[in-house]
């Protein structure tokens, strides 16, 4: 067994074992660095690479529709699963 679980244990942490509400608190955090990717004028690029992508508008309007639809359904999910 690993001492990981326990050495967190006296702090109040539960490692295994995360409130309900927590992936759809975590997702909403997601969702909202998403629209401020697609919202702001900085150019997207590849991983290590200082020439931007083409299309820009494409991928902006990509990430905004990601954190859009991540948020929507962040929120459909805490309605649903609430206790």
């Amino acid at each position: 067994m690993s001492l990981f679980p326990t050495d967190f244990s006296f702090l109040g942490f539960d490692l295994f074992n995360p409130p309900w509400y927590e992936k759809h608190c975590v997702a909403i955090l997601v969702g909202s660095v998403a629209i401020w990717a697609g919202l702001s004028d900085e150019p997207i690029h590849k991983k290590y690479d200082t020439e931007p992508l083409p299309n820009q508008r494409f991928h902006h309007a990509c990430f905004l529709v990601l954190g859009i639809a991540m948020i929507a359904l962040s929120l459909w999910g805490l309605w649903l699963d609430r206790p």
